[in-house]
Parts: C-alpha cells; structure tokens; sequence
C-alpha cells in the first residue's frame, strides 16, 4: 500500500470535521460516506459517523450506524468493541438505559461466557443508579 493510500482515510476525516464546522452538515456526510464505501469498517470512520449524527440531533441515526458496525463486524474482540460502544451510546448519548439494558440482556443471552459483557451490564446498572 502506498503511504497516499495510507492517508486518504485522514484527509477525508479532516475534511468532514471541516465541513462540520463550518455548518456544512451534508458535505461533511458525503465526505465520512465516500471513506466509509471505499474503505468499509474503519472505526474511526464509523465513529465520526455516528457522532456526527449525535451532533446534529440524529440520535436514532447514530444509533444504527453503529448497529450497523455490530452486524457488519468480523471476530469477536471487534463485536465486543461495537457492543460497548452501542451501549454507551444508548446510555450517554440517546439516554435510553432500558434499551441499554434490554440490549446487553440479548447479547448476554447470546454468549453467556463472555465476561464483558457482564462487567459492561454492572457499570449500566451501578451508573444507572439501580438499587440492587
């Protein structure tokens, strides 16, 4: 690979931030979109996606793009690391502690040896302030 190749990622993503500042909401999309389909699953491609729906009050939006990356994802270090950012999302971002929880119970019940998953559920319910 190229060191060109290498940067592309980066000037786009600068780009997009750029255009994000400026207001410019529709061509820093276009710019995270034209990354994300030439070089599909770059996290921070996809996070910079989901935040600039944070940002511009398109929780739901966010919200799937990074269901998305949980669907798309390969091996399970990588789901585990779509997983806790899907939940903090729902937690801090759309503050739907109960999708959260729901969401985290289904993971749990996919693949109950993953430790991770449980310690993510008690931070949830200790933040959350769940009397237990």
């Amino acid at each position: 690979m190229h060191g060109s190749s290498c940067q592309e990622p980066y000037v786009h993503l600068n780009w997009a931030a750029f255009e994000e500042e400026r207001g410019c909401l529709e061509v820093a999309r276009e710019a995270l979109d034209h990354i994300d389909k030439g070089m599909p699953g770059l996290i921070a491609v996809i996070l910079r996606r989901a935040g600039l729906e944070r940002r511009s009050g398109n929780i739901e939006q966010g919200g799937d793009i990074l269901k998305l990356a949980i669907e798309n994802c390969r091996g399970r270090e990588t789901r585990d690391f779509w997983i806790m950012k899907f939940v903090g999302y729902l937690q801090y971002s759309a503050k739907d502690i109960p999708a959260a929880r729901k969401f985290l119970t289904e993971q749990i019940e996919r693949n109950p040896r993953n430790k991770k998953l449980y310690v993510r559920l008690l931070d949830l319910e200790h933040s959350s302030g769940t009397n237990y």
